[in-house]
């Protein structure tokens, strides 16, 4: 008999991958990094780390001190801007600009922070458990793919002079065009 209970870690673990906003992001954002060299690839990753992390702790803080309402509010379009984001950063993996290290960290603090807010356990009214499991596992996985997919892709950034590297990205912005339509189509 199969045993699929999972605990929080691994449900955390497993949250990046199920939603369509966070995978497309996410592989844009390991490409366009792979993309961009090693030279700064380590600095780059401990940012992106801190970043969603430090989404993790905006959220908590929201979650603590502002009414549901307001909350509600501050979360309507964070899915919107994570397709806005993997759209921009798609795009910018087509064109395989040298990128100065300012626009990349700036897109990396964004989308992590976004990353962060926009990642949240499907809460049970009433059950009082602790998900700081479920966070570490939300990170860890948000964090492991795109570094994964960054080395990847910066073993793969020479090859046919980086153009598959390019079609990826034109297939991120692509998938992005086309969930960003259904949200938007929905409203």
């Amino acid at each position: 008999m199969l045993d699929f209970s999972f605990t929080w870690f691994e449900k955390g673990l497993m949250h990046p991958v199920v939603t369509p906003s966070h995978i497309i992001l996410l592989l844009g954002l390991g490409l366009l990094l792979g993309q961009q060299g090693k030279s700064h690839l380590v600095r780059h990753l401990a940012l992106f780390a801190l970043s969603i992390i430090g989404g993790f702790v905006l959220d908590q803080v929201i979650n603590y001190f502002v009414s549901e309402n307001a909350a509600r509010l501050a979360y309507e379009n964070n899915e919107l801007i994570l397709l806005l984001l993997a759209l921009i950063i798609g795009l910018l993996s087509v064109l395989k600009l040298h990128l100065p290290g300012a626009i990349t960290m700036l897109l990396l603090l964004v989308s992590g922070v976004m990353l962060g807010l926009d990642s949240q356990p499907h809460i049970i009214p009433g059950l009082h458990v602790s998900f700081s499991g479920w966070i570490a596992g939300a990170a860890l996985g948000i964090w492991s793919i795109v570094a994964l997919l960054a080395l990847v892709s910066l073993l793969m950034r020479d090859i046919l002079q980086g153009m598959v590297i390019r079609v990826l990205g034109s297939w991120i912005a692509t998938s992005a065009i086309f969930v960003l339509t259904l949200l938007l189509a929905r409203r």
